[in-house]
């Protein structure tokens, strides 16, 4: 079994096999990730991998088609 490191770049979006999705990457860590991507041989893959989060400081409070985790919220 073989293991390799990928990096992560998360984002509020599920994304399907074969489709495109333009990035607009803004962040310096995410920049700097995109940079070293680009420093490997033309022909070797430039893989990261894009994680599905559903809340956190990378997200808005509520994305769309998501449940609103505050409603849902039982009370206190």
């Amino acid at each position: 079994m073989t293991t390799a490191r990928l990096p992560l770049f998360p984002l509020n979006a599920v994304l399907f096999p074969g489709l495109v999705l333009p990035l607009n990457v803004f962040e310096e860590r995410y920049r700097a990730m995109m940079r070293e991507l680009l420093k490997s041989d033309e022909d070797e893959p430039r893989r990261f991998v894009v994680v599905a989060i559903r809340d956190g400081r990378e997200t808005a409070p509520t994305a769309t088609g998501m449940p609103d985790t505050v409603a849902a919220a039982p009370p206190p």
